[in-house]
């Protein structure tokens, strides 16, 4: 190497240490820049699952679920144009409970002026006479029944149902052991005839529930 003069060396000296920094903080950037990626990296693999979570949870359909207690008053239009108020009004599901009424309730009712109807004045709410034994009592229950499960699930709507405790409140509570609902609507028979308004089960199951109920009381 030639020699090189004193301020010359030092020049050389002063533009190499300034070439090294310039390299080192090159390397540090850039294994900062790596590092930044592998942060990011790896907060993307953690964040993308809550991402795409979230998103799910804004496309997620709310069902109403709800509790149809009934049975003379199954094929009554009051309660059809209920379920299909609810239908329009969104996704729900239905749970028809219809209580194992006993013949003798069915007539148990006195109407208006405490006389005891007749049953063919009063048996308009449904497709049946009135039973004359308890066993013609649960077959007709059962053929109201699969009459709305057939027609509610004819409308592609989720519906299952079931023969409950003759004791609507007891038929309710042992629904309410294997399924969870939002609402209980309730249809019954007339002022007149209804065993269930006069006993309050509307306000009761609200109280033992704690949830809302909708009575339908048939006009007829």
């Amino acid at each position: 190497m030639p020699h090189l003069p004193r301020y010359s060396r030092i020049r050389r000296a002063v533009l190499i240490h300034r070439r090294n920094a310039r390299a080192g903080a090159g390397n540090r950037a850039g294994a900062a820049v790596r590092l930044l990626e592998r942060s990011s990296a790896a907060r993307y693999i953690e964040l993308v699952p809550h991402v795409k979570a979230q998103a799910r949870a804004k496309w997620v359909v709310v069902m109403r679920r709800y509790l149809v207690v009934a049975n003379q008053t199954l094929q009554g239009a009051e309660l059809r144009e209920e379920l299909r108020k609810r239908i329009k009004a969104g996704s729900v599901s239905f749970y028809v409970l219809v209580p194992d009424t006993s013949a003798a309730d069915y007539q148990a009712a006195p109407a208006g002026g405490g006389v005891l109807p007749q049953p063919s004045m009063w048996w308009w709410v449904t497709d049946y006479a009135g039973p004359a034994t308890d066993e013609e009592a649960s077959a007709q229950a059962r053929q109201r029944l699969s009459q709305i499960l057939a027609g509610l699930a004819a409308l592609g709507v989720p519906v299952e149902g079931h023969l409950g405790s003759s004791d609507p409140l007891e038929a309710m509570e042992e629904a309410f052991i294997d399924h969870q609902f939002d609402e209980i609507i309730v249809a019954t028979l007339p002022r007149r005839v209804s065993r269930w308004l006069r006993a309050d089960l509307p306000h009761q199951a609200e109280r033992r529930f704690s949830l809302p109920v909708t009575t339908i009381i048939t006009k007829r």
